[in-house]
């Protein structure tokens, strides 16, 4: 699923903004329970708050809504922070004096309010339960977004989440610590017009605005001139009560983008002609009267001129029932696999428990701990809790995440199983046809699709690939999910796809597993597939190159492809690329070389297989130069090297060694690199990725061979480089202090299971350069038998160069100078050498 879109960033600056608001409102609700409390709160103007609590103020001594506080003891207040700043002074158990004022200039004076403590209970009903609630919208509308974020429903919905969320998160901040009394005034002014939106598209797009598709839009303008409306007059100086009828507008169309909302899904349910989305519309109808019906009213009373005062404790659980019946209309209803769902909800919802509960227990305990060592209720408490806590959660929630996927993520295939071992099949098997009928087994085996056919690149286009057609019966011991023999007539008898088709260039670009239902391109190779039943396409793309791709029908359970699903067949996509790409290579060297002895033939195909996957070009990195150079010692080697790009911008480098040489050597070769892209691509660690290697090789590496391997992964905005060794070579770095080996300890792959790599970080600064190597180089001997040395490498490297180019080809010209022309190469030569320039800002 590509989301490329300025949609998609939209919505996650939204995800990214709440996830700030959701993690400091907790602090600051806090910080704010442990000062002294007079009995009352007020909002963002000073105007005392509707909202009671046991222990508080009785309203019938004359203290309440409207009045507006003017001064606090003997000192005026006229901003949020002279008010926080006189409450600071006070001290709990003396009495102060408070003097307020009304709309009409009437001004009251309470000669005796008793300074306290603010009730836990309050901040459990004013703070905790909204927060959670609109902590549950977030988690809700993230976890729809993230699987079908593309769709206007969806979005609709993810908007009306995020707007929800906020709006219950900062529901305590209003009356209490006036952090963000703009963005809740926008959110609350957003909840009507995303109301209506969504009722327009969901379950499905209402026909006028398929037609007409600004209609909807149209209810976001009304929620635009509210939202200005309300934040020019949040805080007025001019009028401190200006604030309070935009809100009530706000909670007036809010309330009737509920009763809109309740009208279109109660047309829906009637007239809709799927089953499925008329089930889906009574199911949300339902789940919205009950969430939405109390809190309605309190919207709606200004309608009736009537004043409903706001109880959170009433109104706001009855609020969780919305996103619960969204949830509930799509698990019943496969929108998406239910097992995935569940598996999911129950394993995050795990997650997000613990983690939350560490979380907030640690900031509660830090903050009295700090409070206790200060002697006050100090802000630099909040700011220590939250750096403290900002430093463990990280690797906390990781490792509880590792966790947790090691050990419930088994439902219907285990995907490292699965990958480890097709790997063997990659390492072992060069033959095409048994390479495609191994992939399509498997592939059948996990996902069960209806049927499995590949297509491969065959001279000025594309054609079913060589192995046999693949359907249920080679996978499933039931004859009634066997497709009718004319389809796989049908599919084999398909013609050839040019490879100036444009469904081939959407192919080579796709990135994942892209369903082609609902493509539209002007393609007849994209009409020849779906003219077929083909429902799933995974693209083969190594090194840019399409080589071909594997065609899956629809799923014989009847329901749709999951992102599981996906993320499978991606993973399997990513090492059967290279590897078909090279089974394609060697039928292709087997027919040019049909007179040739056979042990050259081997050596011809095993050179070709390893410069194939050698990468073609150096990424380019700005500021930052880079070069490579390989030499084998003979037609194959065993060294090897090659670039990653993250999604994030950084770089990985990989560089190694697998010991002998010739075909056994490149073949382990081959495997080696591909596992190291695989696995890199989950964006592991440089360590954790040696790793998961590891374990991977054990158990089918040839016995008396390893492999020495560096991988190292860099973030050029910063220069930040971590790697991890695997018994290669250690790099040099060349500072402006000197020149200094990279140590980082580990064992070679292939040999222990299990093994820890330890991983190093440090920061490639301007000017600086570092050079990766094989052994060849510094083993090589001279004519006195004379090693070349790591020493010279060192020396040579502190002389200082442009770039890597120019350090690579000094090392070169030495090592010729040393060993001289009549050299016979001992061993395989692999440099890579990076740079970063000096004007790097």
């Amino acid at each position: 699923m590509q989301r490329s879109n300025p949609g998609h960033w939209f919505h996650l600056a939204l995800f990214a903004l709440c996830a700030i608001v959701f993690l400091d409102a907790p602090i600051l609700a806090m910080t704010w329970s442990n000062k002294p409390f007079v009995g009352f709160i007020v909002e963002q103007t000073l105007v005392v708050s509707s909202s009671t609590g046991k222990g508080w103020i009785n309203p019938s001594m004359g203290l309440g809504y409207p009045q507006r506080v003017i001064q606090v003891g003997d000192k005026a207040v006229r901003s949020p922070d002279d008010y926080h700043m006189v409450l600071s002074s006070l001290r709990v158990g003396e009495v102060t004096e408070v003097r307020t004022v009304l709309p009409d200039g009437e001004t009251h004076t309470f000669p005796f309010i008793e300074v306290g403590r603010f009730p836990t209970s309050d901040l459990i009903r004013l703070f905790w339960l909204p927060y959670v609630v609109g902590l549950a919208y977030l988690a809700v509308g993230a976890w729809v977004y993230r699987i079908r974020g593309l769709t206007l429903a969806v979005r609709a919905f993810t908007f009306l989440s995020v707007c929800a969320a906020l709006a219950n998160g900062l529901l305590f901040d209003l009356s209490t610590t006036h952090a963000a009394p703009f963005l809740w005034t926008v959110a609350i002014s957003q909840v009507g017009g995303a109301l209506i939106s969504l009722g327009l598209v969901f379950p499905e797009e209402w026909a006028p605005v398929k037609r007409w598709p600004v209609m909807r839009l149209l209810p976001y303008s009304i929620s635009i001139i509210l939202m200005v409306w309300g934040v020019v007059v949040v805080n007025s100086k001019e009028n401190p009560w200006a604030y309070i009828t935009a809100w009530r507008f706000s909670y007036v169309y809010a309330a009737l983008g509920i009763f809109i909302f309740l009208g279109i899904m109660f047309y829906r349910q009637a007239t809709v002609r799927s089953d499925i989305a008329r089930q889906q519309a009574r199911i949300v109808l339902w789940g919205s009267l009950l969430a939405f019906g109390p809190v309605s009213i309190y919207l709606g009373a200004p309608l009736l001129r009537m004043n409903v005062l706001w109880n959170t404790a009433i109104f706001t659980p009855f609020l969780l029932l919305f996103p619960i019946s969204i949830g509930i209309s799509i698990l019943r209803y496969r929108l998406w696999d239910i097992d995935v769902i569940i598996n999911r909800t129950l394993v995050y919802s795990l997650l997000t428990v613990l983690l939350a509960a560490i979380y907030f227990g640690s900031v509660f305990a830090l903050f009295e701990i700090f409070r206790t060592l200060i002697g006050q209720a100090s802000e630099l408490a909040s700011v220590a809790s939250v750096l403290v806590i900002v430093a463990v959660f990280t690797p906390l929630r990781k490792n509880l995440q590792n966790f947790i996927d090691s050990r419930f993520y088994r439902r219907k295939y285990d995907t490292a199983k699965t990958l480890s071992a097709f790997s063997q099949t990659l390492r072992d098997e060069v033959d095409l046809p048994a390479l495609v009928d191994q992939l399509q087994i498997v592939i059948g085996e996990t996902i069960m699709p209806a049927y499995v056919q590949t297509w491969l690149r065959s001279g000025l286009g594309y054609r079913v690939g060589p192995g046999d057609w693949v359907g249920p019966g080679d996978w499933v011991g039931q004859t009634n999910h066997e497709s009718p023999p004319e389809l796989a007539n049908s599919i084999q008898a398909v013609a050839e796809i040019p490879i100036q088709d444009p469904v081939i260039g959407f192919f080579c670009n796709a990135s994942n597993a892209a369903e082609i239902g609902g493509l539209d391109l002007v393609s007849p190779g994209l009409e020849t597939l779906k003219s077929t039943g083909v429902e799933m396409v995974v693209p083969l793309v190594t090194h840019g190159e399409l080589v071909g791709w594997i065609s899956l029908g629809p799923r014989l359970s009847g329901q749709e492809y999951s992102a599981d699903d996906r993320a499978l067949l991606s993973n399997l996509a990513v090492q059967a690329a290279p590897a078909v790409h090279v089974a394609q290579l060697v039928v292709e060297q087997q027919a040019e070389a049909l007179q040739r002895e056979r042990l050259e033939q081997e050596m011809n195909v095993a050179r070709r297989i390893q410069h194939a996957l050698l990468p073609k070009e150096l990424p380019k990195l700005e500021d930052w130069r880079l070069a490579a150079y390989y030499q084998p010692a003979r037609a194959v080697g065993g060294d090897f090297y090659d670039f990653v790009s993250f999604e994030d911008g950084r770089m990985g480098l990989f560089i190694g060694d697998v010991t002998d040489k010739g075909v056994p050597a490149a073949l382990v070769m081959a495997t080696t690199r591909t596992l190291l892209r695989a696995v890199a691509l989950e964006a592991l660690s440089a360590g954790r990725v040696l790793e998961r290697v590891n374990n991977l090789l054990m158990p089918d590496i040839p016995a008396n061979m390893f492999v020495t391997c560096l991988v190292a992964i860099l973030d050029p905005a910063s220069g930040r480089l971590q790697y991890a060794n695997a018994g290669h070579n250690l790099p040099y770095r060349r500072t402006r202090d000197g020149v200094i080996e990279l140590h980082a300890t580990g064992m070679p792959l292939g040999l222990f299971a299990d093994m820890f790599y330890e991983e190093k970080e440090m920061v490639i600064e301007p000017g600086d350069c570092v050079i990766f190597y094989s052994d060849g180089l510094v083993e090589a001997h001279n004519i006195q038998r004379e090693m070349f040395g790591s020493e010279r490498v060192q020396t040579l490297l502190g002389e200082g160069f442009e770039d890597g180019q120019t350090i690579i080809d000094c090392l070169l010209n030495e090592l010729q100078a040393f060993t001289g022309k009549d050299w016979e190469q001992e061993d395989d030569i692999t440099l890579v050498g990076l740079k970063r320039s000096p004007w790097t800002a």
